[in-house]
């Protein structure tokens, strides 16, 4: 399948590249799914706006952290916020690679696209928040207790 095929390739460049994190973007959970079948060596951070699909990738996939937010809509916006989190978690640092599993179109079977993108130090101000949780001050509180313990299945909505 489509979706088999490109959580293959996403696991074999995390491997390639040494990647820190896999972060998968799926409505469905599908994608997530068929990552987690190849058992990458890294964690997998599914971003999903179904509850029961959070639910179901943090509580049964191996190595997966599911994630609720409110839209997949806006990718870029999602994916900083998501690469400062994992930089605070301390799951990556500045430089190292993550591989990104999304679509460019939405709904289900839509994932298409698999991206390297590097942690980059851009998104910390002089105290040490980034823009995003800053934004975001009123949930981080909650959200910044779990993170500090380490990587965890939280909601960021």
């Amino acid at each position: 399948s489509t979706s088999e095929s490109i959580a293959s390739s996403a696991v074999k460049t995390a491997i390639d590249v040494d990647a820190k994190v896999i972060l998968v973007l799926s409505e469905s959970g599908t994608t997530a799914r068929q990552v987690a079948k190849f058992r990458p060596g890294m964690p997998v951070a599914v971003l999903t706006p179904s509850e029961s699909v959070a639910r179901q990738s943090f509580g049964i996939l191996k190595g997966c952290y599911a994630f609720c937010v409110d839209s997949l809509e806006d990718t870029d916006a999602l994916i900083a916020e998501v690469m400062s989190e994992i930089k605070s978690a301390g799951a990556a640092q500045e430089g190292d690679p993550i591989v990104i599993v999304c679509g460019k179109s939405f709904g289900m079977g839509a994932t298409n696209q698999i991206k390297v993108e590097y942690v980059k130090s851009n998104y910390w101000d002089e105290t040490g928040e980034s823009d995003a949780t800053a934004h975001n001050a009123g949930r981080a509180q909650t959200h910044d207790a779990h993170m500090s313990q380490g990587f965890h299945g939280c909601s960021i909505s």
